[in-house]
């Protein structure tokens, strides 16, 4: 009955000591192996078809658009894309700044 006690305390204690290993590099994993995530908002010029700019924004490579939606009122066309930036292709911000530039584009956001 006491070996059992014994192979418990070592079991326990391996397991605490490996999850204690594992938390060290958590932050360089989150770095290079997740993806950033965010919802994309871009306005339209008024009068001016979304369509080329949804066409310029799937043309980006490293983003991958999960979901997408465009509305359409007297401002112009608001395009909401949920996104995401592939790992190591950097931040979703800085890929779709190039969208910012564009004539056709009043303002690209993210929230």
């Amino acid at each position: 009955a006491v070996g059992s006690y014994a192979i418990a305390l070592v079991t326990t204690t391996a397991v605490l000591l490996s999850l204690v290993i594992l938390k060290l590099p958590k932050r360089w994993i989150e770095t290079r192996l997740t993806k950033d995530r965010d919802t994309v908002i871009v306005r339209v010029a008024p009068g001016l078809p979304s369509s080329p700019v949804v066409a310029a924004v799937c043309a980006i490579e490293g983003i991958r658009i999960a979901a997408l939606h465009v509305e359409s009122s007297d401002a112009g066309n608001t395009i909401n894309l949920r996104a995401a930036s592939a790992p190591g292709t950097g931040d979703l911000s800085a890929l779709v700044a190039a969208i910012a530039d564009r004539e056709d584009v009043l303002s690209v956001e993210l929230d």
